[in-house]
């Protein structure tokens, strides 16, 4: 075993959301290298399969990493120890994958109806109910955080509803920033990988007119190193949000146990 040089933090404390940001980031920062170390095998995976091994890997450090920083250390565990514990997670994230993409399967196919129509005011009503479904989906993210962090079971969290909706506006704030700051490091870790696919495209389009276009041996290369680094930076960031997001878990569960312990004193 391998001790962290800082204790293991207060999750559960009332703290503000830039404050479960910055800690986040911190924490996880020091611990990328353990988290390496423990789930590298799903990372060599995700530069071949990306989507559903993406999303494997970010439900496995979300439900690691906090167990890990709990505990003060980062214990001596196999892949095969660890698949249980990671796929259970993954199986109780589910339910909510599947209300995610009805919901986006409604407003795409609304989108394509209206745009065979392409009257203003139907574009208005379907900007209106794009927004409701907006509103209607932020809370989830609370249910989701109570699927990865709690001990409830899949019907509980998503009673917990009720709750994101009383916190609307601390998630919409902390997902907000968080977002903005995720999308612009990738942002400028794809641009590499972003110009060369541009290349290609355009020596696609040279060879359907008839020209010659030839792409030195090297440039495979550059392509896979490319796709690395992105990949690599994706699981940096995951790694970084999964602290973020925990922290933020912790205080909203925190601030909730206040107000229920207010609710019950008699007036």
């Amino acid at each position: 075993m391998k001790i962290i040089k800082n204790q293991p933090f207060e999750v559960c404390k009332e703290r503000s959301y830039v404050n479960c940001i910055s800690q986040g980031l911190s924490h996880g920062t020091e611990n990328v290298g353990f988290v390496w170390k423990n789930l590298w095998p799903v990372f060599v995976l995700n530069l071949f399969v990306n989507f559903p091994v993406s999303l494997f890997l970010w439900v496995a450090i979300a439900v690691l990493m906090p167990k890990w920083s709990e505990m003060g250390y980062v214990p001596r565990m196999t892949w095969k120890d660890q698949w249980p514990v990671a796929w259970k997670a993954f199986c109780r994230m589910l339910p909510l994958l599947g209300v995610s993409v009805f919901v986006a399967s409604l407003c795409f196919a609304a989108f394509y109806l209206i745009g065979l129509s392409a009257s203003l005011v139907h574009w208005a009503v379907f900007g209106g109910v794009a927004l409701l479904m907006f509103v209607f989906l932020i809370p989830f993210e609370w249910v989701k955080l109570q699927l990865l962090y709690s001990d409830k079971s899949v019907k509980k969290c998503f009673a917990e509803y009720k709750v994101g909706l009383r916190n609307f506006s601390k998630l919409f704030s902390f997902y907000l920033l968080l977002g903005m700051m995720v999308l612009l490091v990738l942002a400028i870790a794809s641009v590499p990988l972003v110009v060369q696919m541009l290349v290609l495209q355009q020596v696609n389009v040279a060879e359907a007119n008839g020209d010659i276009a030839l792409v030195p041996w090297y440039f495979w290369l550059l392509f896979f190193l490319s796709s690395v680094i992105a990949t690599a930076v994706m699981f940096y960031v995951q790694v970084l949000f999964s602290h973020a997001e925990y922290l933020f878990w912790g205080c909203i569960s925190a601030s909730e146990k206040s107000r229920e312990s207010v609710e019950e004193i008699p007036a």
